[in-house]
């Protein structure tokens, strides 16, 4: 009875091991409602992240930024997907080739 109770928590833990390894490979991951990137080696990315030529910004917590962010005295508006406008007018206002709003309507 006593190995059989000590297979399981074995089990058990191993499990929950295996429940929260992060994603490898460089790849997204949804936690929740929220969207993050993982690294190739399982870090968490934040910061400016550039995923197949497109740019997305993750905040402090990891997730994926949407609307408009300030970032270092600039603003910059990330579509509801996360990424980055750029060349286009969003409402009143233009942001240029690398995503900073530049002039107002």
């Amino acid at each position: 009875m006593k190995k059989k109770r000590i297979l399981a928590a074995g089990i058990s833990v191993l499990l929950s091991i295996m429940s929260v390894t992060p994603v490898l490979g460089g790849e997204w991951a949804a936690e929740g409602s929220n969207w993050k990137y993982y690294s190739d080696n399982g870090n968490m990315v934040t910061g400016w992240l550039e995923d197949n030529g497109e740019w997305y910004f993750l905040q402090a917590s990891g997730n994926m930024a949407t609307g408009w962010i300030k970032d270092e005295g600039s603003w910059y508006f990330l579509y509801d997907n996360g990424a980055m406008a750029h060349d286009t007018w969003i409402d009143n206002y233009y942001v240029n080739s690398t995503g900073k709003w530049v002039k107002t309507r």
